[in-house]
């Protein structure tokens, strides 16, 4: 039994249920009775609720204004409005595999409307087989279904193919469990990326930030754009990078 408060809506689709909670402060998004996809604080859906989501946004340290960032799956869109709203000249594509998810995360969830923020419906992995007029600076992959994560996702020719759409300069970020945590896995990372970042989460999410960007921010100046940004989100990145390491 989930404590996700009380359920407000329940849709349904080829895939199975997509189900909405409220407990009065929060809104849950589910794909099952005790299953969690997304969360939002309602009164201030950009401040991000999970702490991995927020290791995901760690990759901003380093590449602090993405002209163009690509999401792959949507969950309840909190990670997409936070770009939408923190990186005012971004635009920002994303896709979801579901349209009642997608529907769902703008009538309850408050997703933000509007030309920069294109929310597409169809499947990750051929969308990323599809050329793109530019390339983008930042991919964030969080491809998951009520039971795990989307087998495409840790695939050499997904992970490949996230790295033929990045700019020479641009960031993959990508949401992991520990348990996919396999030499395997970090030397096809290797093989693509000059640098690849690791960074294991309470919770078992294991978050990996991959980039062939030749110039990287010194530690101090890491440091500054840590405060920076924990001043401009509203909440710190603190905790969740004290654990963020590079992979050798």
């Amino acid at each position: 039994m989930n404590n996700f408060g009380k359920e407000i809506k329940r849709v349904y689709d080829a895939i199975g249920p997509v189900l909405v909670y409220d407990d009065g402060n929060k809104r849950h998004l589910s794909f099952g009775d005790d299953d969690e996809q997304g969360c939002i604080l309602k009164h201030q859906p950009t401040q991000i609720q999970y702490t991995y989501v927020r290791a995901m946004l760690l990759s901003l340290l380093f590449n602090a204004a993405p002209n163009r960032a690509l999401l792959l799956g949507l969950g309840s869109g909190a990670l997409a409005n936070l770009l939408y709203h923190q990186l005012p000249k971004a635009h920002i594509d994303v896709v979801e595999l579901r349209k009642v998810v997608v529907d769902l995360a703008y009538s309850h969830f408050q997703l933000a409307r509007h030309p920069r923020l294109s929310v597409g419906i169809g499947d990750a992995a051929a969308k990323l087989a599809q050329p793109v007029d530019q390339p983008y600076d930042l991919i964030m992959s969080d491809i998951y279904h009520a039971t795990g994560m989307d087998a495409h996702q840790s695939q050499a020719a997904y992970l490949e193919r996230c790295y033929r759409l990045l700019a020479p300069q641009g960031w993959l970020v990508v949401n992991f469990w520990q348990e996919h945590k396999q030499v395997e896995l970090l030397a096809q990372l290797h093989a693509l990326f000059a640098q690849v970042w690791v960074n294991n989460i309470d919770g078992g999410n294991w978050i990996v930030m991959a980039t062939n960007s030749p110039e990287l921010p010194s530690d101090v100046q890491l440091k500054d754009n840590l405060n920076d940004w924990n001043k401009r989100l509203g909440f710190s990145l603190t905790q969740v990078a004290i654990s963020l390491c590079l992979h050798r």
